[in-house]
């Protein structure tokens, strides 16, 4: 199946707000498949289906284009950060925004394996070496 099958949506959405286009043209016969497949070649890197081609090589509905990558790069900068701790000073949701779903998916995955990393330090510790000098 080709790729934007995958997202009807999608290009439904983005040909409605980008082009004031309906994906009925093309069902009708009014719209070729040439021209509707230029159309969604020409979106912008913004757009709803260009998003969520990139996130379905990742298990995500969307993915951010490298303009959105850099941006989210410079707020990282520019972030405001704490004097004593140089930690940034922004709520959680603001400093999630600052990262794209997919790096998101890699701190959720590194986090949990992590605290799956620990559980598993204290249960040996209390479990085995801890039990073991007590007894």
């Amino acid at each position: 199946m080709p790729i934007w099958a995958s997202f009807p949506n999608q290009i439904e959405a983005d040909l409605q707000s980008v082009y004031g286009r309906r994906i009925a043209e093309w069902h009708r016969g009014e719209m070729s498949s040439r021209e509707l497949l230029s159309l969604l070649e020409n979106l912008p890197e913004r757009s709803s289906y260009k998003g969520a081609v990139r996130g379905a090589a990742y298990g995500v509905r969307y993915e951010w284009s490298a303009g959105e990558y850099r941006e989210a790069a410079l707020a990282r900068q520019l972030a405001p950060l704490d004097s004593e701790s140089g930690d940034m000073q922004v709520s959680k949701p603001l400093y999630e925004s600052y990262f794209s779903p997919v790096e998101r998916v890699v701190i959720e995955l590194k986090q949990t394996a992590d605290a799956h990393r620990a559980e598993k330090a204290r249960r040996f510790i209390f479990d085995g070496a801890l039990g073991e000098a007590v007894n």
